[in-house]
């Protein structure tokens, strides 16, 4: 039994701090340890499909904002930057100096040959989209491939979607006073 019955709790919590500072190496640490465990791989499964639906809950708040309210007209969101096959691939090659995400000969091949394409990678966060053309590409890679390419790709999306002018709200405030000591 497991002596911390909080600890996937805890690792949890770690990650989505990892994800609002955008620290892409405390998230890789985290599915690292997660390929090795699979309650944890369910947990961060699981945060990740919420979250997807809490920004989908909040795309359609948005809309209805803007819909029914005169001041809700807010600037559309800047574009998010696509992740290209090259950008995976880049991140794969830097995190192969770690002995455990070393790829096969077969997969470094496959990847190195990735390094310069500027193909799109679809959103992971859009299964419907993302699982079909990951069982396609890239062609000849193993599973354990595709599930570090998985991984990657979503780090690199969520990293480059943080947008942090739409954390804040629509509304300016007034800076505060500098405190003097007295």
């Amino acid at each position: 039994m497991n002596a911390d019955p909080y600890r996937i709790d805890r690792l949890c919590l770690r990650y989505l701090d990892a994800i609002e500072s955008g620290n892409l190496d405390v998230m890789a640490e985290l599915w690292g340890i997660a390929e090795q465990d699979d309650a944890l791989a369910t947990a961060l499964g699981e945060l990740l499909d919420g979250l997807a639906a809490e920004e989908n809950a909040v795309q359609n708040v948005r809309g209805l904002v803007q819909q029914h309210l005169l001041s809700g007209n807010l600037p559309p969101p800047t574009i998010v930057n696509t992740v290209t096959l090259g950008d995976v691939a880049r991140q794969l090659k830097q995190d192969a100096r770690d002995p455990q995400q070393r790829l096969s000969p077969e997969d470094e091949a496959i990847n190195d040959a990735l390094l310069q394409s500027q193909a799109a990678v679809p959103d992971p966060a859009q299964p419907k989209e993302f699982n079909p053309w990951l069982e396609q590409n890239p062609p000849g890679a193993s599973q354990r491939y595709r599930r570090m390419f998985r991984k990657t790709a979503m780090l690199l999306w969520m990293a480059k979607s943080q947008e942090p002018s739409f954390l804040m709200a629509a509304r300016p405030v007034k800076p505060k006073p500098p405190e003097n000591p007295q």
